[in-house]
C-alpha cells in the first residue's frame, strides 16, 4: 500500500496543508525548547511565513492555552538574570524591552524587587570577584571588579560604595 493510500498520511497532509495548524504546531514547537514572550513569538511565526491574520489567530489560541503570559515571562526572567548572571534592575529592565515585554509589565516586575536587593547582588558579586591576581595592585584590582560591577548595570555610586567597602578587609 504506497503511503498516498495511507489513512493516517491524509489526515497529516490535511492538517499540514491548513495554515492555522502549521503555524499552531510551529508555536508549540518553539515553546516547547523555551519560554518565549508574545512578542518573540510572533516575530517567529512571522519568519517562518505565517501572514498576519493567521500569526495573530495562534497567539491569541496559544495565550488562551496558558502557554504564553508575559508577566510570567518577565517575572521568570527577572529571576533568574538576577540569580544566575547577578544583573541589576536597569539590565533586567533593558533585556525585558528587547524581548518586547510592554513597560507597564517591566515596571510591575521591577517594583518587586526590593531597593535593598541591588546593593545585596553587587557585594555578593563583587566579593566573588575580589580574589587579587598574582602580582596585581589594589588599584587593578578595584578598576577589573568595578567594571565587572558596571557591566551588569550597577550605578557608579553603588560600584564606589562597594568597592570602599572591600579595599577596607
Amino acid at each position: 500500500m504506497s503511503s498516498s493510500n495511507h489513512p493516517t498520511s491524509e489526515r497529516i497532509d490535511e492538517v499540514e496543508s491548513d495554515p492555522f495548524s502549521v503555524a499552531l504546531t510551529i508555536a508549540l514547537t518553539a515553546l516547547g525548547r523555551r519560554s518565549l514572550s508574545k512578542s518573540e513569538l510572533s516575530k517567529h511565526l512571522s519568519k517562518r511565513g505565517a501572514s498576519d491574520e493567521i500569526r495573530d489567530s495562534v497567539l491569541l489560541r496559544v495565550e488562551e492555552m496558558g502557554y504564553i503570559n508575559d508577566l510570567d515571562f518577565a517575572r521568570a526572567f527577572s529571576d533568574r538574570t538576577r540569580r544566575v548572571k547577578k544583573s541589576s534592575k536597569r539590565v533586567i529592565s533593558q533585556g525585558l524591552r528587547e524581548k518586547g515585554i510592554d513597560q507597564e509589565t517591566i515596571d510591575w516586575v521591577i517594583e518587586d524587587i526590593p531597593e535593598s536587593s541591588d546593593l545585596e547582588l553587587a557585594q555578593e558579586f563583587a566579593r566573588k570577584k575580589w580574589r587579587p591576581r598574582a602580582g596585581e595592585e589594589i588599584e587593578t584590582t578595584k578598576r577589573r571588579v568595578a567594571g565587572a560591577l558596571m557591566r551588569r548595570g550597577f550605578p557608579s555610586q553603588m560600584i564606589n560604595e562597594v568597592i570602599r567597602e572591600l579595599a577596607k578587609q
